[in-house]
């Protein structure tokens, strides 16, 4: 995620993170633009929230989501949340990186041999054996 800095006209400098983060957007402006906060603490509150979507997209959580239909997180989500937001966000980047499984589809013997043609010579044909 990707945070960033506009000068607004009056000469106040204010952060928006990518269109991706509506929500996230909207509590930094209401939580600390539109309460005189200083620019480098929205910086990295958006920092911050931005670091929490990683590990939820990690977790496969959708936070979101789980907000708009009221469904709390168990006590092992939140315990995998904490655990990761306790290392450090390069850490946590290379041990993402290490668990990401691979874009290799693994395909099984058997579905490559019935995806396999097969050729019926028929030997009474209007073709040559040799030409077949």
């Amino acid at each position: 995620m990707k945070t960033k800095v506009f000068q607004m006209a009056s000469g106040k400098a204010t952060q928006l993170s990518w269109v991706r983060m509506p929500y996230q957007n909207l509590f930094v402006t209401l939580h600390y633009r539109n309460r005189s906060k200083a620019s480098n603490t929205s910086y990295r509150a958006f920092e911050h929230l931005c670091f929490l979507e990683e590990i939820c997209q990690f977790e496969k959580i959708d936070l979101i989501e789980r907000c708009k239909t009221g469904d709390f997180l168990t006590k092992k989500e939140l315990e995998n949340i904490k655990k990761h937001s306790a290392l450090k966000v390069e850490s946590f980047r290379e041990m993402a990186s290490r668990h990401k499984p691979p874009n290799v589809v693994v395909i099984k013997r058997k579905k490559v041999e019935t995806a396999r043609a097969k050729v019926v010579i028929n030997p009474e044909g209007d073709i040559s054996a040799h030409t077949v």
